[in-house]
């Protein structure tokens, strides 16, 4: 029986990284009898060439590894994988890196229900920036002229192996820049089939950790990098049919490998010959290669960005990359509330620049960026058109501080600019926590949520705050009929700030949020019931759950704790502590009070902002950590 994939894996003094590389390859739940692993390495150094041998020993009949002399970049060795691959489709791995354990099942059986040449598998990462856009559905049967492909570049993906030889498709060989980028642009124009995943994180982009060399890791010779990307242009006019596509190739290329390398920190960071130099290849390749045609598709900034660069002007260059780097998006919500399981957030957020509001200016013909921002540029070069309306994209991302993962909400925003020239993003937005993972249910953890805009060529993205923060962590608590399911929390005073969505972990961030809760009016009754009003925990319905209530003696350390059953009450109006207090030992005392939410063995005990008295009365007393005490 024929495998179904090839993983191909080059490495080049990989790092620790290697082993968690090789580890997901392991966890894959695709039969082992129907894909091998084909490694290859490039010359390595650092003794990994050795770690490889004796794992490919432990794995015989299912991997194998080629030993190379050091050939500058990983194209060779990627091709002699394309070369050794016994598999129907070729997925690319790279050694710094992992698949999820589904990730060939899934890119597998959509290529093959599609008849794909190429299946792009949804990407996360946890360092590098991702065009997460293109992974908002799953699409299939596309191609570069009806899908935007380009937003992803990277050779990391699955190509079926007949596709890439029929056509004769291979990486450049040696020492290359963007050799990725040559490939996948042949790769895009050929392809009758392309297939997008977005409803299963497939590939994560890991930071290398300690240790090995990469063929990244060095800045770019402006004069070698830009005769290679001239060399690709040559390839998109030859490929590429479409001249509209092609248009839409090229000024991508333009917007990011030319205008990209002249924005942001590091524009600012550069040595001045450097730039200089940099400055001076980008300049020629743009007056040769662009025409107005190209820089009528970019948005406002980069337009602005252009002029500049076409007049040689480093210095509006400089000043242009300051000035965007002082934009700020600050995004807050009313206290958010669940409505038929969905969190519904009501979102107002703006672009700040230098610590004020960001406003537009006006002509006759329409709105622009302020000339403060792009000193040296006419009103056409900051003009906001056509082209700003189709880059505009905002979305609610749900982040897991896991792994990176991000799943978009993008129903509900809008943007508009008020009379004084400022944007006003705005909308009401419903998360569906069963659904928001590509139709799936989001997996146990906890989730930032962040708002995210690309607005007029500038993308930003910002923790959602609260209109009036609380003085303390909240929470608004979403139940079922499981009982305490998933909770929406806002943290103050750490970090990471704003709004968070914790799933099947929620009795754990709810503990901590009642921990930190004041508790303004505790009251204890005659029979020893204990109630404790907490702030900022709301639930859509009436619901309560088992707790203890644990008292550890402070005078007496020794004594033992004691342990008193208790509900946590959570309505729609607030929710409550109501436990009974035993018969404590001894005359008299005082107690830490801790709350644990469920049986015990669930998650730790909270320690809350009170503490219980005994006098030699007999009389019971709760002081709270702020506030006068009560008493029976």
């Amino acid at each position: 029986m024929p495998l179904d994939v090839s993983v191909v894996v080059p490495f080049y003094n990989p790092g620790p990284n290697l082993e968690d590389c090789l580890g997901s390859l392991r966890e894959q739940t695709l039969s082992r009898n129907r894909f091998e692993v084909v490694l290859i390495d490039d010359g390595s150094t650092d003794g990994s060439g050795t770690r490889v041998d004796a794992w490919v020993a432990r794995h015989s009949g299912w991997a194998t590894v080629h030993h190379l002399p050091e050939r500058g970049g990983p194209g060779a060795a990627r091709n002699i994988g394309i070369d050794s691959a016994d598999g129907r489709y070729v997925q690319f791995l790279d050694s710094d890196d992992a698949l999820t354990p589904r990730a060939l099942e899934r890119q597998l059986e959509i290529a093959d229900s599609s008849a794909a040449d190429i299946v792009i598998g949804k990407l996360a990462s946890d360092f590098r920036g991702i065009h997460h856009p293109l992974f908002r559905h799953t699409v299939t049967g596309r191609t570069l002229d009806d899908y935007p492909l380009m937003l992803n570049l990277t050779v990391c993906k699955m190509f079926r192996g007949a596709f890439l030889a029929d056509h004769g498709i291979r990486f450049p060989e040696g020492p290359h820049y963007i050799e990725d980028q040559r490939l996948c642009i042949e790769a895009y124009a050929r392809a009758r089939s392309v297939a997008v995943v977005g409803d299963l994180v497939c590939y994560y982009y890991r930071r290398r950790r300690t240790g090995g060399h990469h063929h990244g890791d060095t800045p770019i010779v402006p004069s070698d990098y830009y005769r290679e990307l001239a060399g690709i242009f040559d390839l998109v006019d030859t490929t590429v049919g479409s001249a509209e596509t092609r248009a839409n190739v090229l000024a991508r290329f333009y917007r990011n490998e030319m205008l990209g390398r002249l924005r942001g920190p590091a524009m600012l960071a550069y040595q001045p010959g450097y730039r200089e130099d940099l400055v001076a290849e980008v300049r020629a390749l743009a007056t040769t290669r662009f025409g107005p045609e190209f820089r009528d598709r970019l948005p406002a900034i980069q337009r602005a960005q252009s002029r500049l660069l076409l007049d040689n002007d480093i210095a509006g260059l400089i000043t242009l990359a300051e000035g965007v780097e002082a934009i700020r998006l600050r995004a807050t919500t009313a206290p958010p509330l669940w409505r038929d399981g969905r969190l519904v957030l009501t979102v107002e957020a703006g672009l700040s620049w230098r610590d004020q509001p960001l406003q537009l200016e006006r002509d006759d013909a329409g709105w622009l960026l302020p000339q403060s921002l792009a000193p040296g540029t006419d009103p056409a070069d900051r003009r906001l058109t056509a082209a700003d309306d189709d880059d505009l994209d905002l979305d609610l991302a749900t982040v897991s501080f896991a792994d990176g993962a991000l799943w978009s909400t993008t129903a509900g925003l809008h943007v508009d600019i008020d009379d004084d020239g400022r944007p006003h993003i705005h909308g009401e937005v419903e998360l569906d926590p069963a659904t928001v993972m590509g139709g799936a249910a989001l997996a146990p953890g906890r989730w930032g949520l962040r708002l995210r805009a690309t607005v007029a060529g500038l993308s930003r993205a910002a923790p959602i705050g609260l209109t009036e923060a609380p003085a303390a962590s909240s929470a608004w608590v979403r139940t079922d009929e499981s009982g305490l399911h998933s909770a929406a929390t806002f943290t103050t005073g750490s970090h990471p700030l704003g709004l968070h969505l914790d799933i099947d972990e929620s009795v754990i961030s709810l503990s901590a949020s009642i921990a930190a809760a004041g508790f303004a009016s505790p009251s204890i009754g005659a029979d020893g019931r204990i109630t404790l009003p907490v702030s900022g925990v709301l639930g859509p319905d009436s619901d309560e759950a088992p707790a203890t209530l644990i008292l550890a003696p402070l005078d007496e350390p020794d004594g033992g704790v004691v342990h008193c059953r208790a509900t946590l009450r959570i309505g729609p109006d607030g929710a409550a502590i109501d436990a009974t207090v035993p018969e404590l030992p001894g005359a008299a005392g005082r107690w830490e009070v801790w709350l644990r939410i469920g049986e015990i063995g669930g998650p730790p005990p909270e320690q809350l902002p009170v503490e219980l008295t005994l006098n030699g009365s007999g009389a019971l007393g709760l002081t709270p950590m702020h506030g006068p005490s009560v008493g029976r």
